[in-house]
């Protein structure tokens, strides 16, 4: 039966990966990922000036990166002009950003995916460089030997910046002119204090009408404390936990039902610099007639360019359309990080990918797959998984619906509807969720007895049937 009060979307997401070794940090998203450049694709020697702030790019194309061609998975496909046996060699990027005040940030962090080498200037000055050796001319080749698009990390001194405008502008190179393809995409953020030390995080976890848990870890023990508010850099509920750990998770309550709250992280000596995409909003009340919006990501751990990113850019499109800043609900369906949801491959696979973007604003209510398990039988018994230390579950109701006892499984409401997050891979006492005698399976009758709500919905990760990669008829 279908409610016009209910949105209900399922991503899914499959193979490939590729792993990032940098550091995720929270800090202020300056650049990200995606956005629009001024570009210029016509072989041309441009000399120095166009790195300028004065340069008059008026006569540049623009579009919205990722740019280039070649790989199929350009936003915007650049020229390489008329012969594909003779390319032309360097095609140039440009960007104004306006920065109210560099010094408020401790240093800068820049993100470039390129293909195959890189020049990258801040007002005129050479600020980092990838696989371009030498005095460069707009005729010199790339270093050898060519690769795919791979993304470096470069900090980038607070001195670089000034208070207002400045320009961002790229040179990206081919290694040959016959090579395939080029590409070209661009993040920088600024970083604070607080934000060198942060590595994973923040995320938000079993949230209800009136409270939220924050986690997020530090590379350094250190003490915890949040700030929130319903104004954007307003925050006048604090919460602080003197414990000092790397480990952070602040449970926030006394809030408002169906209400956004912005809010930051950090600890009694620094806090992370306000970030406009740190909100959240309460679940509402059971009575409420708005639309309910869910969103459910299924086998999303293998931060894949091809697949997971390339999905992720697309919901995210999704959204902007359609005016919605965050669902109700982000369901995971398991396999959250491959190929063993080990801690390191939930690093680079799961909150590498969606760490600094819908993590920050998206209530997360996960359930486990075979790969959370490790794809091991002992791992099944003995429940020895990083997932269970990673999500913060309400297996005490504390989120609506009954008990469970259990991080496995368990249950919550939003609005009207009442959600069943299943474990269909774990045992208990030699048993799976289907057979017979149970504890998942009782827990789940006593609960379905006890619910009131409108709406039901249970999810876990291995479907009752399927011909896709598994055949449930012989499996």
């Amino acid at each position: 039966m279908k409610n016009p009060n209910i949105q209900f979307s399922r991503i899914g997401f499959l193979f490939l990966f590729i792993v990032f070794a940098n550091v995720l940090y929270a800090q202020t998203t300056i650049i990200s990922y995606g956005s629009s450049w001024k570009y210029l694709d016509n072989g041309s020697n441009q000399g120095t000036a166009w790195r300028a702030t004065g340069f008059n790019d008026a006569g540049w194309s623009s579009g919205n990166a990722q740019l280039g061609y070649g790989d199929g998975d350009e936003t915007t496909v650049v020229s390489y002009g008329s012969d594909a046996n003779n390319k032309f060699i360097t095609t140039y990027f440009r960007k104004s950003i306006n920065i109210a005040d560099p010094n408020v940030f401790s240093s800068f962090s820049l993100n470039i995916a390129y293909d195959d080498g890189a020049i990258i200037y801040v007002n005129g000055v050479e600020v980092a460089r990838a696989r371009m050796t030498g005095v460069v001319a707009y005729n010199t080749l790339a270093d050898s030997p060519a690769i795919e698009e791979t993304i470096t990390n470069f900090s980038i001194p607070t001195s670089s910046f000034v208070s207002g405008n400045n320009v961002i502008a790229v040179e990206i190179h081919q290694q040959a002119v016959n090579s395939s393809d080029i590409s070209f995409d661009f993040e920088l953020k600024g970083m604070d204090a607080f934000s060198s030390t942060l590595t994973r995080g923040p995320y938000l976890q079993m949230g209800n009408q009136t409270e939220i848990t924050i986690h997020w870890r530090t590379s350094t023990s250190q003490n915890s404390k949040v700030e929130v508010g319903t104004s954007f850099g307003t925050y006048p509920t604090i919460v602080t936990d003197v414990t000092n750990t790397t480990e952070h998770i602040v449970r926030i309550t006394g809030l408002i039902a169906d209400t956004k709250y912005y809010y930051r992280i950090g600890n009694t000596t620094n806090m992370g610099a306000p970030d406009i995409t740190n909100f959240f909003t309460t679940q509402p009340l059971s009575s409420t007639t708005r639309k309910i919006r869910i969103v459910a990501f299924g086998d999303c751990g293998k931060n894949s360019a091809t697949y997971q990113s390339q999905t992720l850019s697309q919901y995210q499109t999704f959204l902007t359309t359609n005016s919605i800043e965050a669902p109700d609900a982000w369901l995971l369906l398991g396999d959250n990080a491959y190929n063993s949801g080990t801690d390191a491959e939930y690093t680079s696979n799961f909150f590498g990918t969606y760490g600094d973007n819908i993590l920050k604003n998206h209530k997360l209510y996960p359930s486990p797959g075979n790969h959370d398990y490790g794809n091991n039988a002992t791992r099944q018994d003995d429940h020895n998984i990083p997932y269970l230390s990673i999500f913060d579950l309400p297996n005490a109701g504390q989120c609506g619906g009954l008990s469970s006892g259990q991080e496995e499984y368990y249950s919550y409401d939003v609005g009207n509807i009442h959600f069943l997050a299943l474990d269909a891979y774990g045992e208990e006492s030699n048993k799976r969720i289907y057979d017979a005698g149970s504890a998942q399976a009782a827990w789940i009758q006593n609960d379905l007895a006890a619910n009131t709500k409108k709406w039901t919905i249970a999810y876990w990760h291995h479907p009752p049937y399927t011909k896709g990669s598994h055949n449930s008829d012989t499996e």
